[in-house]
């Protein structure tokens, strides 16, 4: 019986050693992700980039997204609605990353729309008929110019040459930027330079309301 007790005890202890150890594993991991440094700010913001909001907030949040995303679609309600909370304490910055087969046409139409100060209700109608325009299996990207002439845009302004030939220059820049900042996927957000870990209202407020908190 001695034996027995004294093989449980050691046992026990074994357990509890391993746990200690996981869990220690895990706070040095977490602590090594809170640690990483934030991305240059040079090379996450560019002067053509949209923004919104107080330029010289402390805090900074940047969406790269594809308008041919649908997260990035669901994303966008999201943003609108803490643009317009936030928008005093925070510079919120839209930064393309063209993944998708039609979004370079679209973000160049998004673009051109921007030019005649119509770029936010041109997103909003990219967004609201992207399963139409983007459809996955029957993509319509001439729909653009037709959605688009109904904010008053002219069709001579739409042309798809044209428009990639003005506009694919400041596209590709953030595209690069988003690849060497290490976003592989749409939407990817920074705040204050940090990739946020799991998108959603809940986790993007949080993450802003702690980074004010600083």
């Amino acid at each position: 019986m001695k034996n027995k007790f004294f093989i449980l005890i050691s046992l026990s202890f074994v357990v509890a050693g391993f746990i200690f150890f996981s869990m220690s594993k895990k706070t040095e991991v977490k602590k090594e992700k809170d640690l990483q440094p934030p991305a240059n700010l040079s090379t996450l913001i560019r002067f053509h980039n949209v923004s919104y909001g107080n330029a010289e907030a402390k805090v900074s949040v940047v969406e790269f997204f594809d308008p041919e995303c649908e997260s990035c679609r669901e994303m966008h309600p999201i943003m609108k609605r803490l643009i317009s909370e936030f928008g005093q304490k925070v510079r919120f910055v839209y930064r393309y990353m063209p993944l998708h087969h039609n979004s370079l046409l679209a973000a160049a139409a998004l673009e051109e729309a921007r030019e005649l100060n119509k770029f936010d209700e041109a997103l909003d109608l990219l967004f609201e008929r992207q399963p139409i325009w983007g459809s996955h299996a029957n993509p319509q990207p001439g729909l653009i110019v037709e959605y688009l002439q109904e904010l008053g845009i002219p069709r001579s302004r739409l042309e798809f040459k044209y428009l990639l030939e003005k506009h694919s220059q400041k596209i590709q820049i953030d595209k690069e930027d988003g690849l060497s900042l290490g976003v592989q996927l749409t939407p990817t957000i920074f705040v204050n330079g940090k990739p946020l870990q799991e998108l959603g209202e809940a986790h993007l407020r949080e993450a802003i309301e702690q980074t004010l908190a600083k």
